[in-house]
């Protein structure tokens, strides 16, 4: 299996454009890491229904 790595890091950008491009590369039943910095709490709330919380150092 490969590795894509994308940042987002416009805030002005929609969440529609980010969950677009991530249907365009991910399937149902692929592993989904989604890293938010420890003070991005309504993104680490967001991204919460998709898995479970796992911490290391800086990054939820």
């Amino acid at each position: 299996m490969g590795e894509i790595r994308l940042q987002m890091i416009d805030s002005h950008i929609s969440s529609h454009w980010w969950q677009e491009l991530v249907k365009y590369f991910v399937n149902v039943g692929n592993s989904l890491e989604i890293r938010c910095w420890k003070e991005e709490s309504e993104e680490i709330q967001q991204a919460l229904q998709y898995g479970n919380l796992t911490e290391a150092n800086y990054e939820v």
